[in-house]
């Protein structure tokens, strides 16, 4: 005769998904529309003037549009109004 027995295993043991890291927390100042928007965000209490395609605090500016900007974070994108 076969009997189970239940064990508990620690949660250091335990392998899963690692979970994503956060995007950083950047705010968005303005946008400046026109034929080459530009926006001003903020992170840290540091301002940067910033165009589609430039990387800039571990993310790249996909779009810049009157309502917010997209950024790509890894594989993530995310938008800030």
């Amino acid at each position: 005769m076969v009997t189970a027995k239940t064990v508990e295993v620690p949660d250091s043991l335990l392998v899963g998904p690692k979970p994503k890291p956060k995007p950083p927390s950047i705010t968005l100042d303005a946008v400046l529309p026109g034929d080459n928007p530009v926006a001003i965000i903020k992170f840290r209490g540091e301002s940067s003037v910033v165009r589609v395609g430039q990387e800039i605090w571990d993310v790249v500016v996909e779009s810049i549009r009157p309502d917010g900007v997209e950024l790509r974070f890894g594989e993530d994108i995310f938008t800030i109004r």
